[in-house]
């Protein structure tokens, strides 16, 4: 599985503590997780500089090296964004290749994904056949995840699906989409279906735990925990596979799901689980 990591902030600000000075900045996770793993099959980074409030299209940099060993992964963490969005790839479905790194883009949005879809090839033809042509036109890769987002945001705009701030919107269709996904995998291989996410559309974030580990804070408590970096506090709201720094992070709760607005407003949401049950509220 990957490692990813995300920021929302109010103004511009380099991610470049939480992905490359921390003591454990997803560069370090690019060498070697908490889990002991690699994850060195390419990198990539999506950034977005336009005005708070408003869509923008993100300015997106990937290598098919690994992070910890290419100076281009460094120059690009370094630049400021108001969001942002970076991926570390262990590869699993997919060669390993620029074209199958994250964060994939569509428009407005992008999207990094840690986790999979079992028996992804038995199924592909399948979720293309529901996309609309500009969709499956837009598929640069042969990864499950970059599938999955098409797919995902195709059904969100057939439902006729707003903006981030309407989270429970949100929840709802992920509830349905999910389950839906859960019902085409074989039964065996339910319990491997890793849906991990986090997603922009220019204004917002979404983060979603759903089988992989997510994690979230405030990112001025984070910074004061952690060694100090050049550069300002900054004020915003910071998501990662693992915890970066020693303390001030809190775990996501599985199947759940994170919205922040663009002016730092955070919901939390649980998604029912399994066959309806209800996992919390």
């Amino acid at each position: 599985m990957c490692r990813l990591f995300a920021l929302q902030s109010l103004v511009p600000v380099s991610a470049a503590f939480w992905v490359l000075e921390a003591p454990h900045a997803l560069i370090q996770q690019s060498h070697c997780d908490s889990r002991g793993q690699a994850n060195r099959d390419g990198w990539g980074i999506a950034c977005y500089t336009g005005e708070a409030g408003r869509p923008s299209s993100p300015e997106v940099h990937r290598g098919s090296g690994a992070a910890y060993s290419d100076p281009e992964f460094a120059a690009r963490a370094a630049a400021a964004g108001r969001i942002v969005l970076a991926h570390v790839r262990n590869a699993s479905v997919g060669r390993v290749s620029q074209v199958n790194c994250h964060p994939f883009v569509f428009g407005s949005w992008a999207f990094a994904h840690n986790g999979n879809v079992p028996e992804f090839r038995r199924l592909e033809g399948r979720l293309l056949d529901e996309l609309a042509p500009e969709y499956r036109a837009a598929r640069r890769g042969e990864t499950d995840s970059e599938c999955l987002f098409l797919w995902l945001l195709h059904g969100w705009r057939q439902a006729g699906g707003g903006t981030l701030r309407d989270a429970e919107a949100w929840a709802a269709y992920l509830t349905e989409a999910f389950s839906r996904l859960e019902r085409l995998c074989p039964p065996a291989q339910v319990e491997n279906l890793k849906l991990t996410f986090v997603a922009s559309d220019g204004v917002g974030l979404l983060a979603v735990r759903w089988g992989n580990s997510l994690y979230w804070a405030n990112a001025a408590q984070v910074w004061q925990a952690g060694p100090q970096a050049s550069g300002p506090c900054p004020e915003g709201v910071v998501v990662a596979s693992e915890a970066i720094t020693a303390g001030g992070w809190q775990e996501l709760s599985e199947r759940s799901m994170l919205t922040v607005t663009a002016e730092l407003q955070v919901r939390l949401l649980r998604l029912p689980g399994r066959r309806g049950s209800v996992v919390g509220r």
